[in-house]
């Protein structure tokens, strides 16, 4: 270590490094840029009534650590994120393992996987076995002189590099010993300039320094030299700010270079040039602030800028000027602030942006493969309103839109809309707003269906409309107002499908309509006068879709056939209300229905197969349905998108994946001559190309994050704890047979879908099967027999591709008196004092006698109350053990008469029976005891109101189906009444036994024999 420069070369940038000091600039860059930026929209993970979050503050750096968790370095600590919880690391002098302060400035991850905190307090790496900081104040003969470290550098070699206010001070590859350099360059120093705000290494090893007012400083560990690059206030062509907060290599050698006033200054390494990117306030595409905290350049080359009170930019490079992202109150989908300190590309290359006062934001690359169109009231050149209606594309590439407020035209190229709407002065403008259908004719025009507002005729080059008046009995006329699809079949007739006139056809030869309504009287005409959709299938029949069943039309006779439904017959429907109709490559006929799925009849059998909600839809209302160019089927519902591939599997799409809503009511949707797809919801257009869905891959882990005994998280390493090392990293644990109750908390490091991720737990030796538990993500566990166990856990976002992660294997020892060793020393002390330990033994088994005495009902054996009051203080001793539970109160009918007619004896003998029965319907996890009299209570995890009901309804059938008496005849009939409740976070044992009590009171009302559940 030199504590001063003396022996070290000390220049400023000369050819070395770059070919001359006379730096060329060329100024502010990009001409003016008016096009839109590309379509990104971010999550806000953290909302702002994240009280970790804020509590955390602002964040400034972010990087993934060795296990896929997202770290955050921050103002107010380090957090930890795994998708759903935030942990959060502050520095507490009473606490050993913490870190030496709470103010984060930079984290890095070494060759080794360590991750290293720069901190106000000094420097700290953290213990991934332990979950601990260590602080690092010395290595060898050298300590840190100054608390604060501000950033860090990490070498090919595993050198680290420290950057402090006073010094670079580089850390061995074996940590076994650290120098340090002093970058000194030819000016004066002012208070604070010195400190190291930046650090990187370029491809040839050198260490890149960016100061607080001192210029930016490059550091040959070869030569242990500085060169330097220094803001000239005479030269334009240097350096345009000597406050460097951020430096960064690109992938085309230049070197940019974020200053805290200055914007950013690019070097190009090659030619020795600069060129500066500043804010213009009045130039559209110029950088938006001169604080630059942050520059990253991602997988795809793309750079990113993360400014102070300018939001997110991102580089143009064709350009060389800057599309910005800035947040926008009231819209969720903006970065979470415009002061932002860091960019981070995680292991999927999706951006993680840290911002200030709090919050990050995150981008689903997987998202960008959907565009939005969306309604802008301040651009007149965006949708007229977000809710789509209808689809028609144009022989000149137009894609017409009908929404809830008017019609629009959208240039595919430029993304603009020019919008059509009503105008109640203007006999040429459409009569009313909501546009239900669009079709274009042989002749370029365009006819447009609205609702209310009748039947309209648009000519696209005067943008006049032609409007149809409806009159019910007039031939001239469409007979309805409520104009729902229209149809130009191949022999170029226009058919009208209305709300109130059945089918209406329109004949260019005479400008007369034709109109097909519903005929009670004949069996041949329409089966209804509300008609929703048409298609005309490869032979030529028209299909209409009905409030009132399936049709087909025979235009050559014009007769109607009808298809039935509800029957349950191959050749019938499963719902009278369609919704939508489509017809695919293979000539099957496709009906999305109101409530039942999509019925999909084959043309050849003439029969029909059916999709719904239990086959994996993620709605039974189809709204639309279409066929990609790859094959597979396209079904918009109002719960999101579902595509089937040719082998039938299913995968759905909502709003976590990129759409813009994922509530599709109408039948909206087209694919244009590209074959992209557009599909219209009520907040706005998602279109994409099918084939660039799958290019984007996630893989995660699932990891357990918790483990706690009796509800409190285990420490590691402390006395009497199972635990040595931290659970992320742990396989097998030791439990003591007083330790009743465990839980583990279990995340997925899928940062893309962790709001949608479902999870499943089981221990192997105690379940049977998997428990699915939808999107909780804890398993609680009690009362658990000694013996040997594995925990597992997995994860899937669509219920089917399970990935499964750690495990965990369980040793549960015996109590001490059932070891081996114990049965020894009973041994050696019988052989010596046979008499005492047979006391002793004696006394053991009394006590035992006595204990179960009191616990268990003496006739039935099961719990009695004491043993019920004991089991339910466990189970209610928070809301996260009650998650899933219900409690039943369950009552043998007429016991009375029982006892009455038959005696007390048998009286017993049924109590007992209707316990045994009871006793095995159940899993050995559930509770049940004797409450008193013929009553008995039943407290069991049955996850939801559902499968509590199921398992009530199977107690009484196992009861009522059971044999009692069977010497009597006839055989005696025993029955019983359950009310059932379940379990609620607020609720105690005693409030939930009344919502029971009460549910049992229904019960015995309604006649017995029944089951009723609680309010």
């Amino acid at each position: 270590m030199s504590p001063n420069n003396n022996n070290h070369s000390v220049r400023m940038l000369i050819s070395p490094l770059l070919i001359s000091l006379c730096f060329a600039i060329t100024g502010v860059a990009g001409a003016s840029d008016t096009s839109p930026p590309p379509d990104i929209r971010f999550d806000n993970p953290f909302a702002q009534t994240d009280s970790l979050s804020r509590q955390m503050g602002g964040v400034n750096d972010l990087i993934q650590g060795p296990l896929g968790f997202i770290w955050m370095g921050a103002e107010n600590g380090v957090g930890r994120y795994d998708g759903r919880t935030l942990k959060l690391y502050q520095a507490d002098n009473q606490v050993a393992g913490s870190l030496p302060a709470s103010y984060v400035r930079e984290i890095v991850m070494d060759r080794e996987g360590v991750l290293w905190f720069a901190t106000e307090g000094g420097l700290a790496y953290y213990r991934q076995d332990i979950d601990e900081f260590v602080h690092v104040e010395s290595l060898g003969e050298t300590g840190i002189a100054v608390e604060t470290v501000s950033s860090l550098a990490v070498g090919e070699d595993n050198t680290l590099y420290v950057g402090t206010a006073k010094g670079l001070y580089i850390v061995a590859p074996d940590r076994a010993s650290m120098t340090v350099q002093f970058p000194r360059p030819p000016i004066p120093p002012e208070p604070n300039s010195e400190q190291i705000r930046a650090l990187t290494l370029d491809e040839h090893g050198r260490v890149w320094l960016g100061t607080a007012g001192m210029g930016a400083a490059i550091y040959d560990p070869a030569t242990q030299s500085f060169d330097y690059l220094l803001h000239q206030p005479e030269n334009p062509n240097s350096l345009r700010h000597n406050s460097v907060a951020s430096i960064m290599h690109d992938n085309q050698g230049r070197t940019w270079l974020g200053t805290y006033g200055g914007g950013i200054s690019r070097l190009d390494r090659a030619t020795g040039q600069f060129k500066h990117f500043y804010a213009k306030p009045d130039v559209p595409g110029s950088l938006g602030s001169d604080v630059v905290w942050d520059i990253t350049q991602d997988s795809e080359g793309t750079i990113w800028a993360a400014l102070d009170q300018g939001g997110l930019a991102r580089f143009n490079e064709q350009r060389q000027n800057f599309h910005h992202y800035r947040h926008t109150a009231y819209d969720p989908s903006s970065v979470a602030s415009n002061q932002l300190r860091v960019v981070f590309e995680d292991q999927n290359q999706d951006l993680w942006v840290g911002a200030f006062p709090s919050g990050v934001s995150f981008y689903n690359r997987s998202t960008q493969v959907f565009h939005h169109y969306t309604s802008n009231p301040a651009n007149p050149q965006s949708l007229s309103h977000d809710a789509i209606l209808s689809f028609e594309e144009a022989k000149d590439g137009t894609i017409w839109v009908g929404t809830e407020g008017g019609l629009n035209a959208l240039d595919p190229e430029s993304g603009t809309f020019q919008r059509y709407l009503s105008d109640p002065t203007d006999p040429h403008a459409l009569k009313s707003d909501p546009v239900l259908a669009i079709e274009e004719d042989r002749d370029g025009r365009l006819w447009v269906g609205t609702w209310a507002g009748g039947l309209h005729r648009l000519d696209p080059e005067t943008g006049r409309f032609e409007r149809y008046e409806a009159a019910p009995d007039n031939a001239n006329r469409p007979n309805s107002a409520f104009v729902w699809d229209i149809l130009r079949d191949r022999q170029d007739r226009i058919w009208i499908a209305t709300e109130t006139g059945g089918l209406n056809r329109y004949h260019r030869d005479t400008g007369r309509f034709s109109h097909y309504v519903h005929d009670p009287e004949t069996e041949s005409s329409i089966s209804g006068n509300f008609v929703s959709a048409l298609i005309q299938d490869q032979s030529g029949q028209i299909w209409l879709g009905t409030f009132t069943g399936l049709d087909r039309l025979d235009p050559a006779t014009e007769t109607f056939t009808h298809f039935p439904y509800g029957t349950g017959e191959p050749g019938a429907t499963s719902s009278k209300s369609v919704r939508s109709l489509y017809e695919d490559s293979q000539g099957n006929i496709w009906a999305g229905t109101q409530h039942r799925g999509v019925n999909i009849y084959d043309p050849q059998s003439e029969t029909f197969s059916y999709l719904d909600i239990r086959d994996g839809l993620p709605s039974s209302t189809i709204s639309s349905i279409l066929e990609d160019d790859l094959g597979n089927m396209w079904l918009a519902t109002t719960n999101g998108l579902a595509r089937l591939d040719e082998e039938g599997n299913i995968t759905t799409f909502g709003r976590e994946d990129g759409l813009v809503g994922s509530h599709f009511n109408r039948d909206a949707s087209l694919k244009d001559r590209r074959g992209k797809l557009y599909f219209g919801s009520s907040e706005g257009i998602t279109a994409f190309y099918p084939q660039d869905l799958d290019s984007f891959t996630t893989d995660f882990d699932v990891r357990i994050t918790d483990f706690r005994l009796l509800n409190q998280t285990v420490p590691i390493g402390t006395k009497n704890s199972p635990l040595e090392r931290s659970i992320l990293l742990t396989e097998a644990i030791t439990l003591n047979h007083d330790d009743t109750m465990f839980s583990f908390d279990f995340a997925a490091l899928n940062y893309r879908q962790s709001s949608a991720m479902s999870y499943s737990y089981r221990l192997e030796g105690f379940d049977r099967g998997w428990n699915n538990i939808g999107h909780g993500s804890t398993a609680t566990y009690t009362n658990i027999s000694p013996g040997e166990y594995r925990f597992r856990i997995r994860a899937s976002v669509n219920g089917k591709d399970w990935t499964e992660g750690q495990s965990l294997a369980i040793t549960i020892q015996p109590p001490p008196w059932r070891t081996w060793w114990a049965y020894l020393l009973y041994a050696a002390l019988f052989a010596v004092l046979a008499w005492f330990a047979h006391k002793y033994i004696s006394l053991r088994i009394r006590a035992e006698a006595y204990r179960n005495k009191s616990m268990k009902d003496p006739l039935t054996q099961l719990y009695n109350r004491a043993g019920l009051a004991q089991v339910s203080e466990g189970i209610f001793a928070n809301p996260t053990t009650k998650e899933g539970m219900c409690l039943m109160l369950l009552d043998i009918d007429h016991f009375k008469r029982v006892n009455d007619r038959r005696g007390h004896d048998a009286g017993d003998r049924i109590l007992c029976d209707v316990a045994r029965v009871v006793r095995e319907c159940l899993r050995t996890s559930d509770h049940f005891g004797r409450w008193g009299g013929e009553e008995f209570v039943l407290m069991c995890a049955t996850h939801d109101s559902a499968n509590s009901q199921l398992l009530a309804e199977k107690v009484r059938k196992a009861v009522e189906s059971g044999v009692y008496e069977p010497q009597s005849n006839p055989p005696l009939t025993i029955t019983v009444s359950l009310g059932v409740a379940d379990i609620h976070p607020d609720d105690s044992f005693e409030s939930a036994l009344k919502r029971a009590d009460n549910a049992l009171y229904k019960a015995k009302a309604l006649g017995r024999n029944c089951v009723v559940m609680a309010d």
